[in-house]
């Protein structure tokens, strides 16, 4: 049989996210001839995960709510090829996302496997980088960046200003990371935007020999763009900013990233994705027109985005979900949580994601943030673990949780109801 997977148009990130899909096709059909049409740039990034690739033309192709009629749009028929299977991904997000003109707690990974039908061995997106790509990556940072030192990849741009933090904020991270003894690459397919930057700039270079390049880095820093879902695919942690979408949920499949959210003054935040919902001042033509980015962004403070780089990196080299000692309880509760992770205050270790199983060992002051990290990390069906009864859950709390247990020896035992993560911010 030949399946068809078309994704016409789009970023890198939303490349990126079909991996989970591709895979979960060839385990649902592995006798399968999988033909991906797609732009050509971005053969690359999804080699390995098809046997036949056909580059879509720039112009002259379908819109995103077309259907597939290949009489109008010719490049969607292959000559002598009968497809058993289309698997239509231009643009299921899109769709779900206008339909719900507000806040979406589906990623976007889940969204495209949904519409194909498929639910792979892991969500996670993986890159096969090439070994000549590789190859010229360890090259190209051994003759422009040698010597100790970490090595963080910036991008500070992204598509679409409402998405961008302010360039002098980037500028003073790159300084700053610096100081701390760090490398630092500045990643962009523009020359003329990253000039005021006085670091090792990467320009313009292919997409497969970024993603090797990115793949020998140690973190990468960048707004809410298509870098990050490479970082990711390729096993570098990242440090994501976010306002205009929710950042547990493009996260959700991301197990080595941490993001860095606006804090919430408590009467304004962004709804996700803000595309959807935004005020005049905060459209794309008129933060261009302006030269503005996103002023929700702007409230993230460079010292917020150092202090989550300095985790990222410091939990990069441990186990994902060490068991972490815990503090004097009675023996039952400490032999129930003893193969758990611990929260004892914010943030969450960044590697925390996606848990069975989570523990709370010492009452906060505001209980209200730590839940709902807590809620980010923990997958539907979850159990958190309370060992500080003495705080009581947050009433806003109560539609994210159900307890299932408050025994005497001073344990609350709850489980996690849905699939979206809470954010607490509404």
């Amino acid at each position: 049989m030949n399946i068809r997977v078309l994704r016409e148009a789009g970023g890198i990130g939303d490349i990126v996210r079909i991996i989970p899909v591709l895979r979960g096709l060839r385990e649902t059909y592995p006798s399968a001839t999988i033909w991906v049409f797609a732009p050509g740039e971005y053969e690359p990034l999804l080699a390995g995960w098809y046997d036949r690739f056909v580059p879509v033309p720039r112009a002259k192709r379908r819109p995103r709510d077309a259907g597939i009629d290949e009489k109008r749009w010719p490049y969607l028929a292959v000559p002598s090829v009968e497809f058993g299977l289309t698997v239509d991904l231009y643009c299921p997000a899109f769709r779900h996302e206008r339909q719900q003109r507000g806040d979406v707690w589906l990623d976007r990974i889940e969204l495209m496997c949904m519409a194909a039908g498929v639910e792979p061995s892991s969500m996670t997106p993986r890159i096969n980088l090439s070994p000549g790509a590789e190859e010229a990556a360890r090259r190209w940072i051994a003759r422009w960046s040698p010597g100790p030192g970490e090595l963080v990849a910036v991008q500070p741009f992204s598509t679409d200003p409402a998405r961008n933090w302010p360039l002098r904020n980037w500028l003073r991270l790159a300084d700053a990371l610096e100081r701390e003894g760090r490398r630092v690459l500045i990643l962009d397919a523009c020359e003329g935007r990253t000039r005021p930057f006085r670091q090792l700039r990467v320009l313009g270079k292919p997409l497969d020999f970024v993603a090797a390049l990115i793949a020998q880095c140690d973190l990468v820093v960048g707004p809410d763009s298509g870098l990050l879902h490479v970082a990711a695919a390729v096993g570098t942690p990242g440090v994501g900013l976010f306002a205009s979408q929710s950042p547990g949920v493009t996260y959700r499949y991301y197990p080595r990233h941490a993001y860095v959210y606006p804090p919430w003054d408590g009467q304004r935040r962004c709804r996700w994705p803000c595309h959807w919902a935004r005020p005049p001042e905060c459209c794309r033509r008129e933060l261009e027109k302006r030269g503005r980015t996103c002023a929700m962004l702007a409230r993230i403070g460079v010292d917020d985005v150092l202090r989550a780089v300095r985790g990222c990196l410091a939990a990069s080299g441990a186990a994902p979900h060490a068991p972490v000692a815990l503090h004097a309880m009675p023996d039952g509760v400490r032999r129930r949580l003893a193969r758990c992770p611990v929260v004892e205050g914010l943030p969450l270790p960044y590697r925390d994601f996606a848990l069975d199983r989570l523990a709370l060992v010492r009452g906060v002051d505001d209980l209200a943030p730590v839940l709902r990290e807590a809620y980010r990390v923990l997958k539907p069906g979850g159990t958190l673990f309370i060992a500080s009864p003495e705080v009581p859950l947050p009433l806003d709390m109560k539609k994210g949780f159900a307890v299932i247990a408050a025994p005497a020896s001073g344990l609350e035992i709850w489980k996690k109801k849905g699939t979206w993560p809470y954010d607490g911010c509404a």
